[in-house]
């Protein structure tokens, strides 16, 4: 309560006066990241910090330069073969926002809170590969701030359930799933693929911003075949599955470049004839590309350097493979590259 009324206070002043001096230290921040997978320390993985200011990009372990804010950072790293560490990191006041009151007044204060120049996060952010965190800053004089708000518990008809066709991989994401802020849907397939969807703004904006509808397409894509609901917000909707795979009826949106016919001649090993199709949508998308399968029915596309969610690698190939582990529950493989098909059968 102090923090928020002091905040208010100061604002209030800087509105009228301009110009003050500020004894903090400066906007920007230097934070360190390192990572680690299972108690060993982890480098190379690709980690993007974001709060109400702006996005940094830093690859462990190393450091880089975050503008200050009262805001949480976010910081999401991504490794190849692993499941993205997360971590919400909260800011403290530092002490001289207090002595700045002392010299320059609540007006001097005021032009630190609203620049950000009265906070700071750790020097140091350690993040475990597969977790996701909160961390707490430690006070440096200055009043204790009010707690943080603990995310709403899982209803437990949801969270005790195991959601059907699944593997012990996939249960963890419909754990994560119940995590989220709504609205939100949880869709499922016959041939064990899934997805989740939140919010109603899409980082893509061709798909739908209903999350329920936008969940059965995605899982629709995925699968090569039709889908249900299984939760929509905290509620179990799902009754049952066709008891025979679907044609499924909503295709990704085809690039602007004809197929490579030899290409598009490939018969991918471990896909449906819907999820074929979905390979000869991704033909027609530019270069850089990848395509990765796995041996359980699971595919995943991407394409360009420049991915819409920022949190995640910008390599089309560490893309591809990270998200195909997240459907699949377990490794796979890159079957082509650009124009090359780069996959070996294991045996």
């Amino acid at each position: 309560m102090i923090r928020h009324l002091l905040i208010g206070a100061v604002l209030a002043g800087a509105l009228l006066l301009s110009g003050c001096a500020s004894v903090v230290n400066g906007h920007n921040q230097s934070v360190s990241v390192t990572t680690k997978s299972q108690g060993v320390e982890l480098s190379g993985a690709k980690c993007s910090m974001t709060n109400d200011k702006g996005v940094w990009y830093v690859t462990t372990p190393g450091s880089v330069s975050v503008h200050r804010s009262y805001g949480e950072l976010t910081v999401n790293c991504a490794s190849v073969g692993l499941p993205n560490g997360i971590a919400a990191v909260k800011s403290s006041t530092t002490g001289a926002v207090f002595g700045n009151i002392l010299l320059g007044g609540v007006i001097g204060a005021g032009i630190d809170v609203a620049t950000g120049a009265a906070y700071n996060y750790p020097n140091t952010i350690a993040i475990d590969m597969g977790q996701s965190t909160r961390i707490e800053s430690t006070p440096v004089a200055r009043p204790t701030p009010p707690p943080a708000r603990p995310a709403a518990p899982a209803e437990p008809s949801t969270a005790s359930v195991r959601v059907p066709y699944l593997n012990d991989s996939q249960q963890r994401q419909y754990r994560a799933y119940l995590t989220k802020a709504q609205p939100r849907a949880f869709a499922i397939s016959l041939n064990g693929h899934f997805a989740y969807t939140v919010g109603t703004v899409p980082l893509d904006k061709s798909l739908p911003a209903d999350p329920k509808e936008r969940a059965l397409l995605l899982c629709s894509r995925w699968s090569g075949m039709g889908c249900e609901l299984y939760a929509a917000d905290d509620q179990v909707v799902f009754q049952a599955l066709p008891p025979q795979p679907q044609s499924a009826d909503v295709r990704s949106r085809a690039g602007r470049y004809p197929a490579d016919p030899a290409l598009a001649a490939a018969k991918v090993p471990y896909l449906n004839e819907g999820q074929l199709a979905e390979y000869q949508v991704f033909l027609t998308h530019p270069l850089p590309r990848a395509f990765a399968i796995s041996d359980n029915g699971h595919f995943a596309t991407a394409w360009s350097n420049t991915p819409l969610d920022k949190s995640l690698p910008s390599d089309p190939k560490e893309r591809a493979l990270a998200w195909c582990k997240g459907q699949a529950g377990q490794a796979c493989q890159l079957y082509l590259v650009d124009n090359q098909i780069v996959y070996a059968r294991t045996p």
